[in-house]
């Protein structure tokens, strides 16, 4: 876990530099795209739940730091395969055991 930790501290690093780039500090930055996903392809991502957590919180942490308003990706994923632990929020939410949120199963949305 301490080489997981690692690479996502390195990561983790694009609120700062986020921040940065804009150069106000007071500027109100957000990313809209915020999820869990530990990678931009699909069979090199990671879907166990404590990486999944460690990169959730990773995440809020450097945002918040840097001054970053996050917003979940998607609610939910129907059609999103390997995808879906990481860029479902509900499913990424059950998977860390949040008290009620069920299982992100759904798949009949679009028909």
């Amino acid at each position: 876990m301490a080489e997981t930790r690692d690479t996502l501290a390195r990561c983790v690093g694009w609120a700062g530099r986020f921040r940065a780039a804009v150069g106000e500090k007071d500027a109100l930055l957000a990313s809209t795209e915020f999820s869990a996903s530990t990678h931009s392809l699909v069979r090199l991502s990671c879907t166990d739940a404590a990486t999944l957590r460690m990169s959730y919180t990773m995440q809020l942490q450097a945002a918040r730091a840097a001054g970053v308003e996050l917003f979940a990706w998607t609610w939910i994923m129907p059609f999103g395969g390997a995808f879906r632990p990481a860029w479902s929020t509900k499913h990424m939410l059950h998977l860390l055991g949040v008290p009620g949120i069920a299982a992100d199963t759904r798949s009949d949305i679009c028909g």
